[in-house]
């Protein structure tokens, strides 16, 4: 039998937070389930804002399920409500980013859509990084008219 045969394997964050949410129904002042799902989201390291509303309404069925109603399904309210908030959420951080590095949002958001959407794990560098914010701010400027920038909040 080989050694990894012996050696359990380490719970998956869905295994991690279901013990949570049982120990939570059982005993809800046991369990701060606010930090639980931060913790799990952490842990599942979603990249996509459409994956993480996606898991959000999942985790919504599990914990809250549903009122007895049945579950929440895709498009409906809440599945609306949860998906809007992992977008701005994401938005928010490009928004951050953009202008800590000085670069229009929209580039930052092409360049990065690789690494977002299919998980592309190459190292760019910052080198490379900087040559394909570039190509894409002059790409995005020669198909978008100008639009004025927003001042930031004071």
């Amino acid at each position: 039998m080989a050694n990894s045969d012996l050696t359990p394997s380490a719970p998956t964050p869905q295994e991690l937070f279901e013990a949570d949410v049982v120990q939570w129904e059982k005993d809800p002042e046991s369990v701060s389930m606010e930090n639980e799902v931060h913790v799990y989201f952490g842990r599942m390291n979603l990249l996509n804002c459409f994956d993480v509303g996606e898991e959000g309404l999942r985790i919504y069925n599990r914990i809250v399920h549903a009122d007895g109603n049945g579950p929440a399904e895709d498009g409906s309210a809440i599945d609306a409500v949860i998906s809007g908030v992992a977008a701005a959420s994401a938005n928010g951080v490009f928004c951050a980013l953009s202008r800590a590095l000085g670069v229009s949002q929209r580039a930052l958001e092409i360049v990065l859509e690789t690494y977002i959407d299919d998980g592309d794990a190459t190292r760019l560098g910052f080198q490379e990084f900087e040559k394909r914010v570039a190509s894409a701010e002059a790409e995005y400027a020669a198909r978008e008219p100008a639009t004025p920038a927003r001042r930031p909040r004071v």
